[in-house]
């Protein structure tokens, strides 16, 4: 009996030692699944961190590359539309009042020979701008008003030329007021930057034809991104010059504008009165 006794106490013992190693196997098993599954899970959130700052960057770019774009745009629309609100003003101040009954349109050789204009007209004119048009406005009046321009692609100039009125006092200054006119140390859009009590001869200043100089005229360039052409800088001028009882208008556009002051002293009143 004995013998058996012994036989039955070592099967218990290697049943429980096969229980024992199961259970540590199990536990191990699932240990290292646990293991695993937090590995991954780790990994999945380094991996969202990582898109997620990925896509926040992309963000903050998108978000500061389109706030540029419109601050671009912007500062496009003010210029365009403070160019083209100036253009309308600068008809005002050249004295250009429209009436369709008293309008004549001209050729070129017409305008030259305009008595009582044709001297004021610049004989040159910027490299690469071509005649556009020319016309007579409020035909014998005092404020007849003879318009002549050229054009280069989006460039232009504008030339008015009519007799002097009163109105046109408060625009006129000297050349040693420099503070008056001098229109390069004020940035775009103008309304908000140039003075209210400057605004007349900062924006339409008359000079006397004796005083004007190509520095002068250097002075009243305005350069600006002209995003609605080609992205390019383009260069406007504002000024008149009074030439005895005559006021001779320029507004001009183009890139860059390097020889306006030989232009304009290429008309023959300058010819004659050096």
């Amino acid at each position: 009996m004995k013998p058996k006794n012994i036989n039955l106490h070592s099967y218990r013992n290697g049943v429980i030692a096969f229980c024992f190693v199961l259970i540590v196997a199990v536990i191990f098993i699932l240990l290292l699944k646990n293991n695993v599954t937090r590995n991954e899970n780790l990994e999945r959130g380094l991996n969202n961190n990582t898109n997620e700052a990925i896509d926040n960057t992309k963000h903050s770019e998108d978000r500061k590359n389109n706030f540029n774009n419109e601050q671009m745009l912007e500062n496009n629309l003010i210029s365009n539309e403070e160019l083209y609100s100036e253009d309308a003003e600068l008809e005002e101040c050249s004295g250009k009042v429209i009436d369709e009954n008293s309008v004549k349109e001209l050729s070129k050789e017409e305008a030259y020979s305009l008595e009582g204009y044709e001297m004021f007209l610049p004989k040159t004119i910027l490299k690469g701008y071509k005649f556009r048009s020319a016309n007579i406005y409020n035909m014998n009046s005092p404020s007849e008003v003879l318009s002549v321009g050229y054009e280069s692609g989006y460039s232009y100039v504008d030339i008015h030329v009519r007799v002097i009125s009163p109105d046109d006092e408060n625009r006129m200054v000297k050349v040693s007021e420099r503070e008056k006119y001098d229109i390069t140390k004020y940035p775009i859009p103008h309304a908000s930057s140039i003075p209210e009590e400057l605004y007349y001869t900062m924006n339409y200043p008359i000079f006397q034809w004796e005083e004007t100089t190509e520095e002068v005229l250097q002075l009243r360039k305005v350069s600006y991104m002209d995003h609605g052409e080609d992205g390019k800088m383009s260069e406007t001028m504002r000024f008149t010059i009074q030439c005895g009882n005559f006021l001779v208008d320029y507004n001009i556009k183009g890139k860059p504008l390097q020889t306006v002051y030989d232009m304009v002293t290429s008309a023959d009143f300058f010819e004659l009165n050096r």
